[in-house]
């Protein structure tokens, strides 16, 4: 019999999952480790759909506090293998200070090709040209990076993925602030 794989306890994800029960009203079951790392999915919600939650992201690694204007996409991750933009969850979730935007997957699939496209950043064969390897402290939107040459991210603007299909989530911030 295979042994379970571990997952650790994500205070975002818990966060998200008690706000869609006290401000919505929608139940909700964690994944098992298997599937958050296999397929990129941390919670099935009651209505059949499924989450990827997503901590709120600074832009750069000095900066004090995260982004309330950019967020970062994963193709691959730090291991090589297809990043969470292309797992199995119907729903990415992004955390804010007051509440979590939640996409869909496919749509921010289809988005993340245009701006690639756009960009010249991508083949006919849909392989990814022009990464910036880098240990910078300064990034820019819409360019594709790699710090391991494994991972494979872009810098996005949440305000072009509220221009996706999207809802809102309220989100208890005052839950997440830290204690000075």
């Amino acid at each position: 019999m295979a042994k379970e794989i571990w997952k650790r306890i994500d205070p975002e994800e818990e966060l998200f999952q008690k706000c869609l029960l006290d401000f919505h009203g929608i139940e909700s079951c964690k994944s098992t480790g298997k599937i958050d790392m296999e397929w990129h999915i941390d919670l099935y919600l009651g209505n059949g759909l499924s989450v990827d939650v997503k901590s709120q992201k600074k832009v750069n690694g000095l900066d004090k506090k995260p982004s309330e204007e950019f967020t970062w996409i994963e193709f691959n991750n730090s291991s090589g293998r297809r990043g969470w933009l292309y797992g199995r969850a119907s729903h990415i979730a992004f955390a804010m200070e007051d509440y979590y935007l939640v996409v869909d997957r496919r749509h921010l699939v289809d988005y993340s090709a245009k701006v690639l496209e756009a960009n010249g950043l991508i083949n006919r064969d849909g392989k990814l040209l022009a990464i910036i390897k880098t240990a910078a402290v300064s990034y820019e939107p819409y360019k594709v990076y790699t710090r391991n040459n494994l991972d494979k991210v872009m810098l996005v603007e949440i305000a072009d993925l509220k221009g996706l299909t999207h809802l809102i989530v309220k989100r208890d911030a005052d839950r997440c602030r830290k204690k000075s």
